[in-house]
């Protein structure tokens, strides 16, 4: 089962995946509010794929670039 990139809103967290296509290996990435950047954040792996959260909104990718531009720029 091959898997495709997921964007999503953790509440007001970006949150996304990157998927190794070789091994089929699956990284998820948080917006880190100090530094600016996404970083590992495997703890996030149930709200992608099993969301209970009421507080989740998938995105499509430029949806979910829109929203980290507004971060890194507003």
């Amino acid at each position: 089962m091959a898997f495709e990139p997921t964007y999503i809103l953790a509440g007001d967290r970006p949150v996304k995946t990157d998927v190794d296509p070789e091994s089929g290996k699956i990284f998820i990435y948080a917006w880190d509010w100090k530094r600016r950047i996404f970083v590992k954040a495997p703890e996030y792996f149930d709200h992608i794929y099993q969301p209970s959260d009421q507080d989740i909104t998938v995105l499509d990718e430029d949806s979910f670039q829109d929203k980290v531009d507004d971060l890194l720029f507003a």
